[in-house]
């Protein structure tokens, strides 16, 4: 069966949209180290306060070709009213949180997927409410290098239906949970690799 959804985020300023992505993805944790997420597959999954801005996404539309750090633009945003045309977000996303918090730690699939431009991988889930019965949540390797190594990082989600999401399942499967909200024939030897 698929799973109950979790309620979406309500939130009235950037600051309590924030301080739930903390709650939700760092376990609470304000520190810059990073949250490490253990996957069913065996990834481990670095998460830090930044990914706050790519997984709502936030942006400044005064300085539309700069990423924006936790240093630099994190107290100007929290000080920020909601209704501020400079720092808009995706609402559809930042609702959604809670969804991709529960989709990224117990996922119902993960499929290595090679059409994928930039992410390796799609961490996939189904829940029980329409219209969006499904969450996409894509995961790859970060740009950046820690210790001579590339860190799996949470690039992106999308909510969707069951139509679109059902399309998303392309690729190799690493892991399928075993549940009835899925019926997939997956060849033995595939489960659990996470290591292609």
């Amino acid at each position: 069966m698929p799973a109950p959804r979790p309620p979406l985020l309500e939130y009235a300023s950037h600051r309590e949209m924030f301080l739930a992505f903390e709650q939700l993805f760092l376990g609470g944790n304000e520190a810059p180290a990073p949250h490490v997420l253990h996957s069913p597959c065996g990834h481990e999954i670095h998460i830090r306060n930044h990914h706050f801005f790519h997984l709502v996404g936030l942006e400044d539309r005064d300085r539309p070709d700069v990423q924006l750090t936790i240093a630099n633009d994190l107290q100007n945003i929290l000080a920020a009213d909601l209704g501020n045309k400079r720092y808009p977000h995706e609402k559809q996303r930042a609702v959604h949180l809670p969804v991709a918090a529960l989709t990224l730690q117990e996922p119902d699939e993960i499929w290595e997927n090679p059409q994928l431009t930039s992410a390796k991988w799609v961490y996939f889930k189904e829940f029980d409410q329409k219209p969006y019965t499904h969450l996409v949540f894509l995961v790859g390797y970060s740009t950046e290098k820690s210790e001579n190594k590339r860190e799996i990082v949470p690039y992106t989600f999308m909510p969707m239906r069951q139509s679109r999401g059902d399309k998303k399942r392309t690729g190799t499967p690493l892991y399928i949970r075993n549940t009835d909200a899925t019926r997939l024939e997956v060849a033995s030897d595939t489960r659990g690799d996470c290591t292609r």
